[in-house]
């Protein structure tokens, strides 16, 4: 099994093979996702509302 150390890690590593560093907000995100803090529709509706155009 996959920890979420491991998880965090590894999205940060292949985002920044691409050129896309992760930032600490979204890693932040994730890992209160992974840790049962928050769920993903939390999580999308925290984003849409911080990128949503008035």
């Amino acid at each position: 099994m996959v920890d979420k150390e491991e998880i965090v890690e590894n999205t940060k590593a292949t985002m920044a093979m691409e050129d896309l560093p992760l930032p600490k907000e979204s890693v932040h995100r994730l890992e209160a996702y992974l840790g049962g803090k928050r769920t993903l529709d939390q999580s999308v509706k925290d984003l849409m509302a911080k990128y949503k155009v008035a």
